[in-house]
């Protein structure tokens, strides 16, 4: 094939790209891409679900390691020197600093999460920790007794939301309060 005003010569040996062949290339990009988009957002929802994992970990952890440093049963006091829970408007107490014996973690919840004084967590909004106990056998102590044993299982569970992140299960006895100074 020749042009008259300049010699544009198409040669035997020499080819273009088709229509086709481009069209096929850029689909297999495509599809690389995708490939590589969806383990990119694989790798980061990994990575958010460990910080979440590490976040309700130490979240559980703290809480239980503050409810089992407390006596198994309440302590007695002098009259009118036993400390007072005080209570918010929807019936959640303002500070744990009164609790002194394991019982009083009984069906506590708190959302966000606060410290023991009531100050609350604002980077944990969305967060929810509860606790429950329950009596246990002594000779089985995933079987949940009607009447104080001596033994108490403490469940510590943080949620993110409706997920439940961590659950923390721990023993507490009455017999360690003798070793209390």
């Amino acid at each position: 094939m020749r042009y008259q005003g300049r010699n544009l010569i198409s040669r035997p040996g020499r080819r273009a790209f088709t229509l086709v062949e481009v069209v096929i290339a850029a689909g297999i990009v495509g599809g690389l891409l995708a490939a590589s988009m969806t383990a990119v957002s694989a790798t980061v929802k990994a990575r958010v679900m460990l910080a979440e994992k590490k976040a309700a970990a130490t979240l559980a952890s703290s809480l239980m390691q503050e409810a089992t440093a407390q006596f198994y049963a309440p302590p007695i006091y002098a009259p009118d020197d036993e400390p007072i829970i005080v209570y918010d408007v929807n019936g959640f107490p303002t500070s744990r600093l009164a609790f002194d014996d394991v019982g009083d973690y009984d069906a506590y919840t708190e959302s966000p999460p606060r410290e023991r004084d009531g100050t609350k967590l604002t980077e944990y909004a969305g967060w929810t920790r509860t606790v429950d106990l329950k009596y246990v056998l002594q000779a089985d102590t995933v079987t949940i007794s009607g009447t104080d044993t001596g033994l108490r299982c403490i469940t510590v569970t943080v949620k993110h939301g409706s997920r439940v992140i961590q659950t923390l299960k721990q023993i507490r006895t009455l017999g360690s309060d003798g070793a209390r100074p």
